[in-house]
């Protein structure tokens, strides 16, 4: 009797082990595929259009992996959230079925289709807190690889090829972008990747993740600051402190929470201090804010006319010139909000913003509630700041036609949703 109860338990701990790699794995591969394959830009020699494809089929395997794996059944809990992001999904299809489309909707549909399988698998499979810490040490490293070829373009390519250019009358500005195709949506996955990593080593049982967080983060940082994203810069520093004072609570020796405080200030004002020096005062209020304003009223004038079904997916560069307040022209509203409303009318922009309302206030009363699991709470705050980042930042800028940014937020907010990382679900 006893060897066959020591024999079942055996059993069962080597299938948990089983699991818990295979997840691992599963996660890990995917995280480090996600910067390399949805920066939406040719990398090297593969097409974006050609790379969504394959991250598609590897979001499928590993959906599939999560929910056969996860340490509780799978939770099919039906609420708000889940109706909101459906009614988004079929305004989206029925667009792209009844109507004509721009050029970049298929990329961006299979971008938005993958983000929500993970954000399903995440949200409703109960997956070990180790299996998301090998997730973000997969897109660390993955990160890993744009950073160093973004340096290569910084230190060694620019040099060479900018003054060539220049020598022909032709107007360069040298924005490090790796193999995302905009600089400032580089920067938008960067900072909402450090907000990540930087929240979650504070849980000292993710050993790896603070192995590997050391080395890798300071050069994704130094990366950002080298895109010359002026708004994903001050805005790291802003939410940075402000998750600083909110998890103060959880540092119990006031030394510390004030020595951590005047840290996160010193490091704002060193950043703020850099961009002042270097950037153009004026032309960061004529072009940068003034610019931005031009576009988001005619945006709202776009919409004022269009309420109903919007311009269709991806047409708003068509119809922007009828109403473009200045002679700058764009094919993008700088804030995916307006263009969704822009696009799809009243029906998928109330949805979309509906879905993130109820996202975001469901994961502020949880953080507001006391719990007993440090480390749980550790998770949900960095989850949810990065995620908080990545919606400000893609609301007055172009971050959402970057396939790698829609995906990250939809996996931050299905791990922000899960509630699962009770103590009894962790492993090594």
């Amino acid at each position: 009797m006893i060897s066959h109860s020591l024999f079942l338990v055996a059993s069962t701990l080597d299938r948990s082990d089983r699991v818990s790699r295979e997840t691992g794995i599963a996660v890990f591969g995917l995280g480090f595929l996600l910067p390399l394959l949805g920066g939406g830009n040719v990398l090297f020699t593969l097409e974006p259009t050609e790379a969504l494809p394959f991250w598609l089929v590897a979001v499928f395997g590993t959906v599939l992996i999560l929910r056969r794996n996860s340490t509780r059944p799978p939770s099919e809990v039906a609420d708000w959230t889940t109706a909101m992001l459906l009614v988004f999904l079929v305004w989206w299809t029925v667009a792209i079925l009844v109507r004509h489309s721009g050029p970049r909707v298929p990329m961006e549909t299979e971008a938005l289709l993958s983000g929500v399988l993970l954000y399903v698998g995440l949200s409703t499979c109960s997956i070990p807190v180790g299996a998301v810490e090998k997730l973000v040490v997969g897109m660390l490293i993955g990160t890993i690889g744009t950073a160093i070829y973004g340096q290569y373009q910084y230190w060694v390519a620019f040099p060479t090829v900018v003054p060539l250019f220049r020598s022909w009358g032709l107007e360069v500005q040298p924005l490090v972008n790796a193999n995302f195709y905009n600089a400032n949506a580089y920067a938008a996955f960067l900072g909402a990747l450090v907000l990540l990593a930087s929240g979650l080593v504070r849980d000292r049982k993710l050993t790896l993740l603070r192995r590997t967080a050391p080395w890798t983060i300071p050069l994704l940082v130094l990366t950002m600051i080298l895109s010359r994203s002026r708004s994903a810069i001050v805005l790291l520093g802003v939410v940075v402190l402000v998750r600083e004072l909110w998890a103060r609570e959880n540092v119990r020796r006031t030394s510390v929470r004030g020595g951590r405080a005047v840290a996160v200030v010193g490091a704002m004002i060193a950043i703020l201090a850099v961009l002042l020096a270097k950037a153009d005062l004026a032309e960061l209020w004529a072009v940068g804010w003034q610019g931005r304003v031009a576009i988001w009223q005619a945006s709202l004038r776009m919409i004022h006319d269009h309420w109903a079904i919007g311009v269709g997916l991806g047409r708003f560069a068509d119809r922007f010139a009828s109403y473009q307040l200045t002679h700058y022209y764009t094919r993008y509203a700088h804030s995916f909000i307006l263009e969704i409303f822009a696009e799809l009318g009243i029906v998928g922009g109330f949805a979309l913003a509906g879905f993130l309302v109820v996202s975001f206030t469901g994961a502020v009363l949880r953080l507001r509630k006391p719990t007993k699991d440090r480390g749980e709470r550790i998770f949900l705050l960095a989850a949810t700041s990065a995620a908080v980042f990545a919606v400000t930042h893609a609301a007055v800028d172009i971050d959402w036609h970057a396939p790698a940014n829609v995906v990250l937020l939809f996996m931050l907010l299905g791990m922000m949703r899960a509630g699962h990382l009770a103590a009894g679900d962790r492993i090594p």
